[in-house]
């Protein structure tokens, strides 16, 4: 996840370098009002997303069904708790 207070973090920084250095799959995941522009470091030429992109959520959703080969949630009850998660999300971020 990143924002202006991980890029502020040196401790953040180092953890993030290490989990880098670790894996080959990541997918960074912006905070708003933190956009793509502001990303700096090893994270630019990976495609990631905002935290409240409704579309890139399912994106995102599927992916990690595939990955770690899990049932797909039925798309109803998908929708319905993506679209609460959203609604938490605008009033945490009051957006």
């Amino acid at each position: 996840m990143l924002s202006q207070n991980f890029y502020d973090s040196p401790i953040c920084l180092c953890e993030m370098g290490a989990v880098w250095v670790k894996t080959n799959k990541h997918i960074p995941i912006l905070i708003p009002p933190f956009n793509f522009s502001d990303v700096k470091g090893v994270f630019p030429d990976t495609l990631g997303f905002k935290i409240n992109d409704k579309s890139q959520l399912n994106s995102f959703k599927g992916l990690l069904e595939k990955r770690f080969k899990l049932a797909p949630i039925h798309l109803t009850r998908w929708e319905e708790k993506r679209d609460e998660y959203l609604t938490k999300v605008r009033l945490l971020l009051a957006i």
